[in-house]
């Protein structure tokens, strides 16, 4: 009886290893990419990315700003776009 509990127990253990080098042996899969939220950017960041000067940007966010663009804010009066409200301002 002792006997065949470790031998059964070798047989798991054997198992085990054998699924483990199996998950060894497997190619390595790229994770998905998760979609982040869009980031508000700030006018030279937004500049250094479209490599444009910082005053047409705030120019350019300005306009968008009074034409009640969605995408573009400016709490306590710092100026906040996301990239595609810059580039739909762009397209126009």
């Amino acid at each position: 009886m002792k006997n065949d509990a470790a031998l059964s127990l070798l047989a798991r253990i054997e198992a085990d290893i054998a699924a483990l080098r199996a998950m060894h042996q497997a190619p390595c899969l790229e994770p998905e990419p998760v979609e982040m939220p869009e980031a508000w950017l700030a006018p030279c960041q937004i500049a250094d990315r479209l490599g444009l000067g910082e005053r047409y940007v705030r120019r350019l966010l300005a306009r968008a700003l009074r034409d009640g663009h969605e995408g573009v804010r400016k709490p306590a009066g710092r100026w906040q776009a996301t990239m595609a409200a810059v580039n739909d301002l762009r397209a126009v």
